[in-house]
């Protein structure tokens, strides 16, 4: 089985705190290829019903209109093609210095994409808009401006800048072209981290006992607090990509809340509310369920629900996010336009532009707002050997793509 098909293989039977530590994870470094889609009109189905879920926090969640989206299965085939087209395919070149083991965050600039590895490259590697590699962050120590980890890292894209949190609790700032300008320490341990350049404001996550979420200045004073995580108590969990930067908005989101939130300096309110219907989670059975001792019996419990979105994205038109019901995974798409959305088992999702075995799960979009995914050299190889392989017809692209191997670094596909 391909290493894209373990992934999907194991999404489809895990859940809750085994596939929260699941990425684009191959093992050893891997040639992977990006792909990006042009958005076509698709028609969907809603209903409307709201359920609330009500929280502890610091300060409170700002009243404001919410927008509702409903899950109805549709047991119907849904085609990658039907989202859009392929826009570019960007092979990222493989050299000693820019091998990568797992994709744990992408950020794309205008000239530029950056590319997070954790705990393989322990760095940022950083590559060209046709794949060329440019240079990487890599400062493993304990001298001056190093680090022993990456958490995380988000771009200040009015003043050009990275904040990188690294150590738990040390936040380095760079320049795009790698120069250090500045560093200061959080009194806070935390995972994750993204920056509002309009409103000055860093956001950071972490699973301690303090607030799931606390908004700083940008020098790391704290200016307010939401969630906190001793509600959970032993069970607290905290998502692979629990922010989206949307310009002036960051959208926010935590373990088993069916509400997704922005953020507009230190407060907050409620953008969505996702309806999962019958058999939903709600707020009193999930204090209740919170009681429970022990991992296992815990996820056994959840499991019976509709309820954990995985992954979540957006882009101008259309949102995308992946949930569970019976321990399978399922994909929702909600047009914004129409109000209209339609949710299907992934069994039912066909990957019909390379004619992959595997759906990809959508994570990003670039700064065209074009949906962007992975795949490994082999689909591609497979598909140029087939007899349907009209998309790549540059003989100079068709043999590059032939010469990947195992070890080369991911593809990147843009669809729009």
């Amino acid at each position: 089985m391909s290493k894209l098909g373990n992934l999907l293989s194991f999404l489809e039977f895990s859940f809750l705190t085994s596939f929260d530590s699941i990425y684009y994870s191959y093992g050893n470094p891997y040639q992977g290829i990006l792909i990006i889609i042009k958005m076509k009109n698709i028609k969907y189905y809603a209903s409307i019903f709201l359920i609330l879920i009500s929280c502890t926090n610091s300060k409170d969640i700002k009243k404001s209109t919410k927008t509702i989206i409903s899950i109805d299965l549709i047991k119907d085939t849904l085609r990658l093609s039907s989202l859009g087209v392929v826009d570019s395919i960007i092979i990222l070149e493989t050299k000693s210095e820019s091998l990568i083991s797992r994709i744990d965050k992408v950020i794309f600039t205008d000239l530029r994409i950056y590319i997070l590895d954790r705990d393989g490259g322990k760095g940022i590697y950083v590559f060209s808009k046709n794949g060329r590699f440019v240079r990487n962050y890599c400062k493993i120590g304990t001298g001056p401006e190093e680090y022993l980890t990456i958490e995380d890292f988000t771009y200040d894209r009015k003043n050009g800048i990275f904040y990188i949190l690294n150590n738990r609790k040390e936040v380095s700032v760079i320049d795009t072209t790698g120069k250090f300008i500045k560093s200061f320490r959080n009194n806070f341990p935390a995972m994750k981290i993204e920056v509002n350049s309009k409103y000055k404001r860093l956001y950071f996550i972490g699973d301690n006992e303090d607030f799931n979420l606390i908004v700083t200045d940008l020098n790391g004073k704290r200016t307010a607090g939401y969630f906190p995580n001793s509600e959970f108590k032993t069970h607290i969990r905290v998502l692979n990509n629990p922010f989206q930067n949307m310009d002036s908005i960051i959208i926010y989101r935590r373990y088993l809340d069916d509400n997704i939130y922005q953020l507009s300096g230190d407060e907050m309110s409620v953008r969505y509310n996702i309806d999962f219907g019958q058999n939903s989670l709600d707020h009193s059975n999930l204090i209740k369920l919170l009681e429970i001792q022990g991992k296992k019996p815990f996820e056994d419990a959840i499991a019976k629900y509709k309820t954990h979105i995985k992954y979540y994205l957006e882009d101008k038109k259309f949102i995308y996010f992946l949930f569970f019901t019976d321990k399978m995974p399922c994909l929702c798409i909600y047009d914004k336009g129409s109000g209209l959305s339609g949710s299907y088992l992934y069994t039912y999702l066909k990957e019909d532009l390379f004619n992959s075995s595997y759906f990809p799960i959508l994570e990003y979009v670039n700064e065209k707002n074009n949906l962007v995914f992975f795949t490994e050299p082999e689909v591609l190889k497979k598909y140029l050997n087939s007899q349907k392989s009209y998309l790549i017809t540059t003989k100079k692209y068709k043999d590059k793509i032939l010469n990947l191997n195992a070890m080369s670094n991911p593809i990147l596909i843009s669809i729009k």
